[in-house]
């Protein structure tokens, strides 16, 4: 999870991975040097950080207020859900 915080509020959003508390460092906030995945989930994170601060800095240079909530609303995907037929008759239409 990531947690966005303005103004007092609080707000998380989900990074879609999962680590073993046993290769978590709780005080760093990062995986231990021995988690098997550790570049991958420290891009992970760091991409997400990013993307979230460089919105940052564009609503402040339109001069625009924004919220954790509005931020993370703003920046994350959002999930169609789609029939198994609705993903075939996609992919033929893609390959016609």
């Amino acid at each position: 999870m990531i947690r966005v915080c303005k103004d007092g509020k609080k707000k998380y959003q989900s990074l879609g991975i999962s680590v073993d508390p046993a290769h978590w460092d709780f005080k760093k906030n990062k995986p231990k040097v021995n988690c098997p995945n550790k570049e991958h989930i420290n891009k992970i994170i760091t991409d997400k950080v990013n993307e979230l601060s460089e919105q940052i800095v564009q609503l402040k240079s339109e001069r625009k207020g924004f919220t954790a909530n509005s931020l993370i609303s703003k920046t994350s995907k959002k999930v169609q859900p789609k029939t198994v037929g609705d993903m075939f008759f996609g992919f033929i239409r893609h390959f016609e």
